[in-house]
């Protein structure tokens, strides 16, 4: 971790990224669609692009996922980017159902950029 966990914009190892070099050099995107929301599995992202102020921001969920389903839904992790806010904890069906239209990761919203793996994880 001392040499880097993650990948700059050059492809070395660093020890911090911002979203996008990490989904960039980092991350494998798995797809949007239902294959790849049955394929998730805990460590896996929820990425989003969104205009701010007149400028791209991304915004990654943490997917949380026991191995076996019966343990509980799929879950997501997230700061919702407020100073002061909370980390908040959802079911990923909920938020595809009732978020406000630009959180849903379903792949008729725009502004989902996918599902994303870490590298280090895919074959």
């Amino acid at each position: 971790v001392e040499a880097g966990l993650f990948r700059d914009a050059g492809g070395r190892p660093a020890p911090f990224s911002d979203a996008a070099t990490l989904l960039r050099q980092s991350f494998a995107l798995l797809g949007k669609g239902p294959d790849a929301r049955s394929a998730l599995r805990a460590g896996d992202l929820a990425a989003f692009a969104r205009d701010e102020e007149g400028a791209p921001v991304l915004h990654l969920m943490l997917i949380v996922r026991a191995q076996d389903p019966a343990h509980g839904p799929v879950q997501v992790v997230y700061h919702p980017g407020e100073k002061g806010g909370a980390v908040r904890a959802g079911a990923l069906d909920a938020l595809a159902r009732d978020a406000p239209a630009g959180w849903r990761p379903v792949p008729e919203n725009p502004l989902f950029r996918g599902f994303y793996r870490w590298k280090e994880w895919t074959p």
